[in-house]
């Protein structure tokens, strides 16, 4: 990227400047939230992953919304623009008001449910319940005919295309396209990113659909007067064995227990940085280092399309940097005590059969036969949901082999100044260029949006809002003021437990981080790049979330207590602050800071 000096704006200038990847605001949908889409998509976009991916999930929406024949109630024919993931300041935000009259319009929909499970907002007890007009009800019986096939064929488009998208990338992996002829690099190009919009919708109708799955449970159990509902339903939801988003740990996990296990191993993984240990690694001939090689090599190739920001093109993920991947095999092989993810997942799945059993206990026959339809509902949800998520992550890294093929060539041309400035071309400069035409001013676009991305970086807005945010600099952002001993913050519980321990706070993840174990990891949100920081934590403490955000899946996955949508959490708490964690109820207690 290029390095030339970006003029400042005060905070008056930003309000009237409007970068070029800003989306204009959709009049009748004007509220935005940052909930959900920091998580999925965190950070400052590039003008090619927003072409990309941000066109990839919005028109999944868009095709998921015309599908079930609510296109003409939603309006989108007269919305030309993007409709459902509006960006600001180089941010992606989910539309909420787009979202919420969508899923009024979905049989069993309820907007203020999905608005607490996705996007953290809060109901009040005694609040008034979202009812249906005569006309939605009318209209949902017209959606339920489209819906139930599509319910029906979920399970099985799911599995094929988990297998179509898995064979691709492996096949791009394995593949020298540097050898590919021009116009052969350009058809992977195009079949990468169809494959990607498919698979984009394909997210989108899981993450509805088992938003309700979800809701249906919860006011099942409200109306049989089971008690402390939110426990219970996290305890139900607990021990689900495949989430694809708990696996990259899992897997970390017991590479490093055999690493520890071994007098031959443990000293190569002990006795430097990541770089020295993985060149060890690579050199060495034991048979043992071998096998453990073979092992890591094969983490890469499954899970190697992680990372931090995995849906943005730029990122260098696990497979591009396996140094970051040895750091964390470092840090579970130099606990104190080792890790039995194998263990935590039996006790998981222990929990969830006691708290099935004792829910049951309180039902009668048929009501329990509805109980267990529910129950299964909900989980194929919560794990189709992931699932998907992670295709998605998968095709887009099918996407960015190609591209960082296309930026090599192009940066050999002498048609961008380096192979990472393809990142600032738009899609459609890309394949003009690759086609040999002739483009006007090529540098000084790319030097224009690089100006604006590094601008960006310096922005925040608020979570939530209507029509445009207000931006503002970093630097002038307000700061909670320190909280006394005894604050209690409030936020959403989604996975049950109390603890007890120092705060690690952390609002970027980076190489550099250092959680030890039996810290309260606090952050902003989490991706999948987080979640092996997970076994280490004692608890999770996070800024955004709700209660079907990946973070929170995978919390209760691990057995650890985790409360989200703490709002303040990593502007108020401190670094090695006391603090008690309360799963169950949503309170996080701060004590004395060091």
């Amino acid at each position: 990227m290029s390095n030339d000096k970006v003029v400042e704006l005060t905070s008056a200038e930003l309000v009237d400047w409007r970068p070029e990847l800003d989306t204009p605001v959709w009049d009748r949908f004007p509220e935005a939230t940052a909930a959900n889409a920091q998580e999925v998509y965190p950070g400052v976009g590039d003008p090619l992953s927003f072409d990309v991916n941000l066109m990839a999930i919005d028109n999944g929406q868009r095709g998921f919304t015309r599908k079930i024949g609510l296109a003409g109630v939603m309006g989108l024919d007269a919305w030309p623009h993007v409709a459902y993931f509006p960006s600001y300041y180089g941010h992606v935000f989910i539309n909420i008001s787009a979202t919420r009259e969508l899923v009024k319009w979905i049989p069993q929909g309820d907007p203020d449910a999905i608005d607490e499970q996705l996007f953290g907002a809060t109901r009040a007890a005694g609040e008034p319940r979202f009812k249906t007009t005569l006309r939605q009800r009318l209209v949902r019986i017209r959606t339920l005919v489209k819906l139930i096939p599509m319910l029906r064929g979920l399970p099985k488009a799911l599995a094929a295309n988990n297998r179509q998208v898995e064979t691709y990338m492996r096949a791009l992996q394995a593949a020298d396209l540097s050898r590919y002829p021009d116009a052969q690099l350009m058809r992977e190009l195009d079949v990468a990113i169809r494959r990607n919009e498919f698979t984009a919708e394909l997210h989108i109708a899981n993450t509805l659909l088992s938003g309700s799955g979800f809701e249906n449970l919860r006011k099942f159990l409200v109306t049989e007067n089971v008690p402390d509902v939110g426990a219970t339903i996290a305890d139900l939801c607990t021990g689900l064995e495949d989430v694809e988003s708990a696996k990259p740990g899992r897997a970390l996990a017991r590479l490093s227990a055999q690493i520890r296990g071994d007098d031959r191993l443990r000293p190569l993984f002990t006795s430097g940085d990541e770089t020295s240990v993985l060149e060890a690694l690579r050199a060495s001939d034991e048979p043992a280092a071998r096998a453990i090689r073979a092992q890591f090599d094969e983490f890469l190739r499954t899970y190697g399309y992680r990372g931090v920001r995995e849906l943005g093109l730029t990122t260098r993920v696990w497979a591009m940097r396996p140094e970051s991947v040895i750091g964390l095999l470092q840090s579970y092989v130099n606990r104190d005590e080792g890790l039995d993810p194998d263990a935590t997942l039996r006790e998981q799945v222990h929990r969830r059969e006691q708290e099935t059993a004792q829910v049951e206990g309180q039902l009668g026959r048929g009501k329990r036969r509805k109980f267990r339809g529910l129950l299964k509902a909900a989980h194929a949800g919560i794990a189709g949901r992931e699932l998907s998520k992670s295709q998605w992550v998968r095709s887009t890294h099918s996407v960015r082999l190609t591209v960082r093929e296309i930026g090599h060539r192009l940066d050999e041309r002498g048609f961008i100044p380096s192979v990472e400035a393809v990142y600032f071309l738009r899609l459609a400069e890309v394949k003009e260029l690759m086609a040999g035409k002739q483009l006007l001013n090529v540098a000084e676009r790319i030097t224009s949006r690089q100006s604006d991305y590094r601008r960006c970086l310096d922005i925040e807005t608020d979570e939530r809002f209507v029509g445009r945010p207000v931006p503002r600099l970093r630097k002038a952002a307000t700061t909670e003021p320190s909280a006394r001993d005894g604050t209690v913050l409030k936020g959403l519980p989604v996975s049950p437990g109390r603890v007890t321990a120092r705060a690690r706070v952390i609002k970027e993840l980076t190489d550099e981080v250092e959680l030890q174990p039996g810290e309260i990891l606090v952050c902003p949100f989490t991706d999948a790049a987080w979640t092996p920081l997970f076994f280490s934590a004692a608890a999770v403490v996070m800024d955004l979330g709700g209660p079907l955000s990946h973070g929170s899946t995978v919390a209760r996955e691990y057995g650890i207590p985790a409360v989200v949508n703490v709002k303040i959490g990593t502007s108020t708490i401190r670094q090695g602050q006391m603090v008690t964690v309360d799963g169950s109820t949503g309170e996080v207690t701060l004590g004395a800071a060091l």
